[in-house]
């Protein structure tokens, strides 16, 4: 008898190879800074339809990596998917408007409330301290400023919440949100208003506890444990 040898494998379809593929935090930090660059880019408050996308992507995959329960990550496509179609018909129709502005906005703060909570929680649950912790990190602190950051663009539709004549473009948000989650606070832009006042102080409590537990895990998984 002879040995023949095994079939030839087929490669894997290209779908197939897609839907194999495991992303990273790596590859969360890549859409993040794709995301902040689209905002920063901006010449007005609102969020763009490219943007949101963008933001829709990198949640989508944030949910992935976080491993999250296969129930709540189907529920959660769905509604990405819909969000999706809904942001591209906005952008196709050139839709304009109080609604849309705040429809986009309120949406962009609901995609970066929900992102850093799974890679947090992601996070809690791992024993491994390696680059992908590093980069979880790192994602979360920026997804925390970036929360923030649409969340005073939409205090300020209905009016400004800004000392003087307030912030005019989105990348100056950015600029205002991570300075006061890093307590660096240079003071060229103030609050005033109510709303104002009470998010940059709960961004400034959330930027220190954020980096002290985070500190603290990091160490704490570090150090031997007792038999």
């Amino acid at each position: 008898m002879t040995d023949t040898a095994p079939p030839p494998v087929p490669p894997a379809h290209f779908w197939e190879r897609i839907v194999a593929w495991t992303p990273g935090y790596g590859t969360v930090m890549l859409l993040i800074g794709v995301a902040y660059a689209l905002c920063a880019a901006q010449i007005g408050l609102q969020p763009s339809a490219l943007a949101l996308l963008v933001q829709l992507l990198t949640v989508g995959v944030i949910f992935r990596v976080a491993e999250v329960k296969k129930v709540i990550r189907d529920v959660a496509t769905v509604v990405l998917i819909v969000a999706a179609v809904g942001i591209a018909l906005v952008w196709i129709s050139g839709a304009e408007g109080t609604w849309v502005k705040v429809a986009m906005t309120a949406a962009a703060v609901v995609f970066y409330g929900v992102a850093p909570a799974a890679v947090i929680g992601h996070q809690i649950h791992r024993d491994v301290i390696d680059a992908q912790t590093i980069f979880a990190v790192v994602a979360a602190y920026i997804l925390i400023g970036m929360f923030f950051t649409f969340a005073y663009v939409l205090a300020s539709i209905p009016g400004n919440i800004f000392k003087g004549e307030g912030v005019g473009s989105l990348s100056e948000v950015l600029f205002f949100s991570f300075t006061s989650l890093s307590t660096t606070g240079y003071g060229n832009f103030v609050p005033v208003t109510a709303t104002g006042q009470t998010l940059a102080i709960a961004e400034i409590l959330a930027g220190q506890l954020f980096i002290g537990l985070a500190i603290a895990r990091v160490v704490t998984a570090w150090m031997p444990r007792r038999k």
